[in-house]
């Protein structure tokens, strides 16, 4: 099957939501997820920095009011 000149074979996974849609031949899925969870393991501590730093300056702040 093609859709939108893409070709969709049995066994393919097709992840779409309201950005796009992919489509992931079985044979490339644990590569796909290994690279997911890189990537999502990096988000986290991203995230985890940014509160550190927000947390951090927030009670500079206060510290500063009184």
């Amino acid at each position: 099957m093609v859709v939108s000149g893409v070709g969709v074979m049995p066994g393919n996974y097709v992840l779409a939501d309201s950005s796009g849609a992919v489509v992931i031949p079985d044979q490339q899925l644990d590569e796909v997820l290994a690279g997911a969870r890189r990537i999502a393991a990096e988000d986290e501590r991203y995230r985890a920095e940014i509160a550190r730093e927000d947390l951090s300056r927030s009670s500079e702040g206060r510290g500063a009011e009184r």
